[in-house]
């Protein structure tokens, strides 16, 4: 109740109302952080210019954090090594994006949809190729096909 509160004062209010119906054990692990450290309506208040639109963008820093852990894992780090360290980390997930990118497809055999060989084959099954001619010519950089 306390961490969905919107301002200081909600969480004064709630905190009295229900301190007297709370055990011991419980308020002394409410009372072990300032309120700042725990409900984000009290992080807030910390200046004039801090607002509390939706509590997503911890998670979203937290993921952050750990996605960088390497980088932080030494005391001290020099400028060029961290920079490696992060380029070749994010060589690694573009790679990895493109290996996903270009997996093979339940159509890998063939360039057309289920739909696609559906209609080629309800065309070609009409065709007789006995009554067409076709002539290839080969350039450097394609074929060309004329029927």
């Amino acid at each position: 109740m306390l961490v969905k509160c919107s301002s200081i004062a909600a969480i004064q209010f709630l905190k009295q109302k229900y301190e007297v119906q709370m055990k011991p054990c419980h308020l002394a692990y409410l009372s072990a952080l300032k309120d700042d450290q725990q409900y984000p309506a009290a992080r807030c208040d910390k200046a004039y210019d801090v607002c509390m639109y939706g509590k997503t963008a911890l998670s979203g820093v937290e993921s952050m954090i750990r996605a960088n852990d390497n980088v932080r894992a030494r005391i001290a780090v020099d400028m060029l090594n961290a920079a490696l360290i992060l380029l070749k980390k994010e060589g690694i997930r573009y790679e990895r994006a493109q290996l996903d990118a270009h997996k093979k497809s339940r159509w890998s055999d063939s360039h057309l949809t289920p739909k696609g060989m559906t209609i080629m084959e309800e065309i070609f099954a009409k065709c007789d190729p006995s009554i067409y001619r076709v002539q290839m010519t080969d350039f450097p950089d394609y074929n060309q096909f004329v029927v």
